[in-house]
């Protein structure tokens, strides 16, 4: 062991989950999102796209992310258009990188208990 540190990629927001780091990179005004998970033992990517849906079944502006450490599910909070912490937020759920369902969180879902 060092003091190195290494660069895995870009991101916004991000959660670990056993040897997993999953990373959304979704900055202000850019034309894509990305869902990148990486090893965190080895440090390479898992996968480019963690999650798979229809655009309805995908966050469009996604601002906080958990693992729940039961199933190992993945929960995404997302505004449905730019956050105006006036309008409900939604929690988008998956399983094995499957869109599972999206629930109506009121506005903000931006934490997660277990």
């Amino acid at each position: 062991k060092n003091d190195n540190v290494s660069v895995l990629g870009r991101a916004t927001l991000m959660a670990c989950y056993e040897n997993t780091l999953y990373t959304i990179n979704a900055p202000w005004g850019a034309p894509s999102i990305e869902f990148v998970s990486y090893n965190t033992t080895t440090g390479s990517v898992e996968s480019s796209a963690f999650i798979s849906g229809s655009a309805d079944e995908l966050p469009s502006n996604p601002h906080s992310i958990s693992v729940n450490p039961k199933n190992g599910n993945i929960l995404i909070g997302s505004y449905l258009t730019a956050a105006d912490y006036l309008s409900n937020g939604y929690v988008y759920e998956y399983a094995n990188g499957a869109f599972k369902a999206r629930y109506n969180a009121g506005v903000g879902p931006r934490k997660f208990v277990y």
